[in-house]
This record gives C-alpha cells, structure tokens and sequence, in this order.
C-alpha cells in the first residue's frame, strides 16, 4: 500500500505551495467553466487553493489515508472527495475540466492505462473542456541515476527517502521509523515519451498542447511537462 503511513508526513515533507499556486493559476488561466474533477489529489493543497477560487470540486484518490489528509484543509463552496484508483474510473458525471497534477499520472504503469484515462477523461468533459495534468521530463531519468538520498525527522517519525531511476522509472523508496516499527513503502513512477502521449491524446479526439516547467513556474527546471489537451 503506497501514501499509507506516509500520508501522515507527506505534507511537512514535499508540500510547495509556491508551486500548488501556479498550477492553480494554470488552471485558472485554461478553464472556462467551474465544474472539476481532480484525479490523484493527494492531500488536498491544491484542492483548497481551487475551491478558494471559487470551483466546485470532487477530487479522488485511490489513498484513504491522503482522502482522509486532505478533508482536514480549509475549502470553500462545494467540494466532495471519493477514493477512486483513475485506472477504475467509476463516474458518471460531466466536468468543465480533469485536472491530474504533482507527476500523477506517471504512477501508471504503461501506455495502456494512460489510453484508458485519456478516454474516460475525454468522455467526462463537457464541450470545450480540458485535461490538465503535468509528467516527469524523460531528463529526470539522468537526474537520478546516480540515486539521491534524504534523511530526516517530522513529527516525531524519523524518515529515509531513497530516490534511483531504472530504464523508464523513476523508484522511490520511503522508510518510515515509529516506535522502533519501520515502514516501508515503495513508489514507481513511469517516464513516458512526450511524442507518445501526444498522439495518444489525439487518437481521443484531443487538441494538444503541452507546455514547460518555465511556462508554469518561471524557472527552465527542465523536470516536467505540461499538457492542456482540449476536447
């Protein structure tokens, strides 16, 4: 189980809200309407930011734990949550936008299930609706071939954080010590080639644009992309 004991700590410890400001600008700036649906919403920092501007949200992840982090923020107007894995799509509702952020979607494991959720994200927008949603560049791979490494302690947890890139992933290893009690988790995300996903979106119906890290946050990171697929 991923985000499990993890969710207890995830915000003192990757929580930017800098960052979580300009993609809610970014979407503020590619939506028209105020009807969405967040996939993978985490902890909810996003979530709040856009309720604050005045959306109304049903945000899903397949984490009770997160859910449970996230309905602890502060939201305005009409906000829902539902523990849903977006490879189990089971929504039956219309959105002004599907917004999937924070390397989401490269927590699926082939080109596959990326398909199956352009599809059902191209079926739950209204005309004119977007998909929004951010991925690893394919650079991030050299990054961390070499592995990276944190150590540290929140609240009373103590944490090691072990980063390595193999072939097309991006692995990420938590331990997590409580009480002489180590938990562990393992994280895999999957780098997809930019072209592909391109033509994926297409094949859907899509028009694409994708986007940079500068585009976004003012800063040439060269660590994601940015995709604005309008149906």
């Amino acid at each position: 189980m991923i985000y499990h004991k993890l969710a207890e700590i995830y915000d003192a410890l990757v929580e930017d809200v800098t960052a979580a400001v300009c993609w809610a600008d970014f979407v503020s700036k590619s939506v028209a309407g105020k009807h969405l649906l967040e996939l993978a919403c985490g902890s909810g920092t996003i979530t709040s930011l856009l309720s604050k501007k005045g959306y109304s949200i049903l945000a899903t992840d397949k984490s009770e734990e997160m859910i449970a982090q996230a309905q602890k923020k502060n939201y305005n107007g009409e906000i829902s949550f539902k523990i849903m894995n977006m490879t189990d799509w089971d929504i039956d509702e219309s959105f002004d936008a599907v917004i999937c952020f924070c390397d989401s979607i490269n927590y699926l494991k082939s080109y596959e299930e990326l398909a199956y959720v352009f599809r059902k994200a191209y079926q739950s927008l209204n005309k004119g609706g977007v998909l929004l949603f951010d991925m690893h560049h394919e650079k991030r791979l050299i990054e961390f071939i070499n592995g990276w490494d944190e150590e540290g302690t929140i609240d009373g947890l103590s944490y090691q954080w072990l980063i390595n890139s193999e072939y097309d992933q991006i692995v990420h290893y938590f331990n997590i010590i409580e009480n002489n009690r180590v938990y562990q988790e393992i994280h895999v995300q999957k780098v997809f080639e930019v072209e592909r996903v391109k033509e994926l979106l297409a094949d859907c119906g899509f028009s694409v644009e994708v986007l940079s890290d500068y585009d976004i946050f003012n800063e040439d990171l060269k660590e994601k992309y940015f995709f604005r697929a309008t149906k």
